[in-house]
């Protein structure tokens, strides 16, 4: 009984670990979508990454992500980052930071998301930016 419930703990951690492990892999990459008459209305040229992601480890559930390496023209005026996790390229759940303030932002996500299920993540930035 006792060799079944350690077993059954060893193997819950080695679970928990590979889902924690396949999401800090997560790559963010992309381009710059442009709508309007500005010739140009990128704030950020070279992209943001994920700095970190909050996972509750009790319950394996991400409940915030840390986007890094903001450009200042996104930080200087009424721009918000949204982010959309993904499953296999199907949007599960998503978050929102309103007035970008600094080159690191914390995005609560809206629902908490397992960690097994996220696949991808979707970073926009919009707004009036003064670069």
């Amino acid at each position: 009984m006792l060799a079944r419930l350690v077993l059954s703990a060893a193997l819950l951690s080695l679970l928990l670990a590979a889902a924690l492990g396949s999401a800090a892999l997560l790559g963010v990459s992309g381009g710059v979508i442009q709508a309007g008459a500005d010739d140009d209305l990128a704030c950020d040229e070279d992209g943001v990454h994920v700095v970190e992601w909050n996972l509750n480890t009790n319950t394996g559930l991400v409940t915030s992500v840390t986007i890094g390496g903001i450009d200042e023209g996104c930080q200087q005026g009424d721009t918000d980052l949204w982010v959309t996790l993904t499953h296999l390229g199907f949007p599960l759940v998503g978050g929102h930071y309103d007035d970008i303030d600094g080159t690191e932002v914390v995005v609560p996500l809206d629902f908490p998301m397992s960690a097994w299920n996220i696949t991808d993540i979707e970073v926009y930035i919009e707004g009036e930016a003064n670069d």
